[in-house]
């Protein structure tokens, strides 16, 4: 693995643990924010592709196949912006997560680009509200302890941080 691509995993968990400790104090928009930061970090670091800046759904759409290109226009056309989008996005990672470990190949980085990029397209939209006051509109009322992001916090932070335990897999531990 790159250095580069190893760094950007390091600060992907630092965020991550940004996020719990901001999470855990009631900060609930700027915790999204480090979530979805360290899934971005994450998607970096597993890819290599470093271009897009931001627009990191934009690095699967380098990476898939013609066919899965078609499906992911369709991910990208839903908004997570409601419990039951949410908890169906939820609901298809890990159906996903439990066909992939029932297969014989199990492929390990297949999983973790799974898991990554459905995580990155729930929060992506999420990041930049969750983070900046435009005109009338205030985080602060919008991310509250009943948000259905918040509420379901701990299964999203669940599924990154495994993301992130088998990326340091591929890490030798003399670096860690």
């Amino acid at each position: 693995m790159k250095k580069e691509n190893e760094n950007y995993l390091r600060m992907s968990l630092e965020d991550l643990e940004s996020s719990k400790v901001l999470y855990l104090h009631g900060k609930y928009p700027q915790s999204i924010f480090f979530l979805q930061q360290s899934i971005e970090k994450t998607t970096k670091g597993i890819t290599g592709i470093f271009k897009y800046g931001h627009r990191t759904l934009d690095i699967y759409k380098d990476i898939v196949d013609k066919d899965t290109k078609e499906k992911t226009k369709i991910l990208e056309n839903i908004p997570i912006d409601n419990e039951i989008t949410f908890l169906a996005s939820i609901k298809a990672i890990e159906s996903l997560l439990s066909k992939i470990d029932s297969s014989r190949l199990n492929l390990k980085a297949g999983r973790i680009t799974t898991i990554n990029f459905l995580l990155q397209q729930i929060l992506s939209s999420h990041a930049s509200s969750a983070r900046y006051p435009m005109g009338e509109y205030n985080p602060l009322t919008k991310y509250t302890k009943d948000y259905f992001l918040i509420k379901h916090y701990d299964k999203i932070y669940d599924l990154q941080k495994e993301c992130l335990d088998e990326c340091f897999k591929f890490i030798p531990t003399k670096t860690l």
